[in-house]
């Protein structure tokens, strides 16, 4: 029983610490946004509110974005392709049926290589 509270004890204390360490961290954060805020006001008084504004695109999100569209255009030309080889395919059977004397019109079930 002893021995169970000791335990119990210990994960206690360590939860604490835990806490503890994390309101450090957010008064760190709350300390860093409030001087952030401080500059932002302070570089918009010598700009007279005005921003300039000099945006760069995200990498990863263009990258990202880029791989969707060449997905979508690899999915599109899959398809395309697999459409022209359909055709290409009857296209070869009409003139090997040609060039045996059979008409596909004349037959009543798709005819076999």
């Amino acid at each position: 029983m002893l021995e169970r509270m000791s335990k119990v004890e210990d994960a206690l204390t360590k939860i604490m610490s835990a806490q503890d360490n994390s309101m450090a961290m957010i008064r760190s954060i709350e300390i860093q946004m409030g001087q952030l805020t401080k500059q932002v006001a302070q570089i918009a008084e010598e700009q007279n509110g005005q921003f300039s504004v000099n945006s760069q695109t995200n990498s990863k999100e263009h990258y990202d974005n880029v791989v969707a569209e060449k997905d979508e255009k690899d999915e599109t030309k899959g398809k395309r392709d697999e459409k022209e080889r359909s055709e290409e395919e009857k296209l070869k059977r009409k003139s090997e049926n040609k060039e045996r004397g059979v008409l596909e019109k004349d037959l009543s079930y798709p005819h076999s290589p």
